[in-house]
């Protein structure tokens, strides 16, 4: 009986300290932003593949998600950490354009957190989530391949990388 009493004692322990080390430690209420960060550098890449396959060009905006999800690795690449459902939005802007064409590829966004959490979110960065979802940051990805975080105007929050 006190066995499992000390068992149940230190479940309960281990289930709160699940709970509570995030906030503990500062983490933000909607996964770490490197987490998502890590995501969309492999959209990053899945992006470079299908561009290489397509002529150079970024996926039809409309249908994004399908399109690169061959070369995303897996599903769980399409989806921020940070969210519900998938979370991420694809810059209406430049569904099917030449990557070559986009006149500032460092600062120009095509795949960011967004509000609008359906498969194949279009948009730009007014759909960012505000409050950010990852504590103080949105990520976002930009056209040269580089993530970002931003704060919910889109002004960078921190160091690229």
């Amino acid at each position: 009986m006190k066995a499992a009493w000390g068992i149940g004692v230190a479940l309960v322990l281990v289930v709160l300290g699940c709970w509570i080390w995030p906030l503990a430690t500062g983490s933000p209420p909607g996964g770490s932003p490197d987490a998502c960060l890590s995501r969309l550098a492999k959209l990053s890449n899945a992006l470079q593949l299908y561009s290489a396959d397509y002529n150079d060009r970024f996926p039809p905006a409309e249908t994004w998600q399908e399109a690169i999800d061959r070369y995303a690795g897996t599903n769980e690449a399409l989806r921020c950490p940070g969210a519900p459902n998938f979370g991420y939005g694809f810059s209406r802007a430049l569904g099917a354009k030449e990557m070559k064409k986009v006149v500032s590829p460092s600062t120009s966004t095509v795949i960011f957190d967004s509000k609008v959490l359906a498969k194949n979110a279009i948009g730009d960065m007014a759909d960012l989530p505000s409050p950010p979802r990852h504590g103080r940051y949105n990520a976002v990805l930009y056209v040269d391949g580089h993530s970002g975080a931003v704060d919910g105007a889109g002004k960078p929050a921190r160091p690229n990388k």
